[in-house]
């Protein structure tokens, strides 16, 4: 799809896996080298190996008060910085 401003062309429009320098064509780009060069370019980067839950850690004990458990990890963040 041609996109015009005033009939001149500003832009094409191509169905995603498409080589935009060949809109017609049916070749897909390959997905690896895509995200290799993404990543190259510092606009991706990968997640790490590790389960975004396990920056959790370990689950509170039932009858655990969550405000108790705050306002001890306050404390300890005080006596960090107190060192």
């Amino acid at each position: 799809m041609l996109i015009l401003d005033c009939n001149t062309p500003v832009a094409h429009v191509v169905p995603v896996g498409r080589d935009p320098e060949r809109p017609h064509a049916a070749g897909d780009v390959d997905e690896a080298a895509r995200v290799a060069r993404l990543e190259r370019s510092g606009a991706l980067s990968r997640r790490s190996p590790e389960s975004p839950l396990d920056v959790l850690g370990e689950p509170f004990p039932s009858g655990a008060r969550i405000l108790d458990a705050l306002l001890e990890e306050r404390a300890e963040g005080r006596r960090d910085r107190l060192r």
